[in-house]
């Protein structure tokens, strides 16, 4: 006699036929932090792509001034009040538009040195607005009057 074995109409299951619960979790898990990363890269590259560009125009902005006051005639050149770069002093003071970027006050002091004929030049361009230190352009320079009377200068 001869015995049979029942047969049963389930298939016979593979321990690495595909992924468990668990895996797939996990894997959503890691997916998410990578995400979670790359977004927070995109924002700190965003901010750093917009601080530069607003340096950038201060720095524009503050050479283009210092330019202005270097070929100013000496003659014309007024030493004022020593605040002239924390405030907004009539003709020691200027808004520009920088077109894209935004709008940046700039700030210039002039100071009578040694003598009449020798001033220091300083120039302070920051954007207005949140965070304006961050972007701040300052240039210094000392200019004097060599040419005598004759050129304007001062006794």
């Amino acid at each position: 006699m001869t015995t049979q074995t029942p047969q049963t109409d389930r298939p016979v299951r593979n321990p690495e036929a595909g992924f468990t619960l668990a895996e797939a979790l996990i894997a959503t898990l890691i997916l998410m932090f990578g995400l979670a990363s790359i977004f927070n890269l995109m924002i700190v590259a965003t901010t750093s792509n917009s601080v530069a560009s607003r340096s950038s125009a201060a720095t524009m902005v503050a050479a283009q001034q210092l330019e202005v006051l270097r070929s100013t005639p000496f003659s014309a050149l007024v030493a004022g009040p020593v605040d002239t770069l924390e405030t907004q002093t009539p003709g020691y003071f200027r808004m520009t538009t920088v077109e894209g970027v935004g709008t940046f006050e700039t700030r210039w002091l002039i100071q009578t040195l040694t003598n009449a004929n020798t001033l220091f030049l300083q120039v302070r361009t920051e954007p207005g607005g949140f965070r304006a230190r961050s972007a701040r352009a300052e240039f210094t320079t000392i200019r004097t009057c060599v040419g005598g009377v004759a050129a304007g200068c001062p006794l």
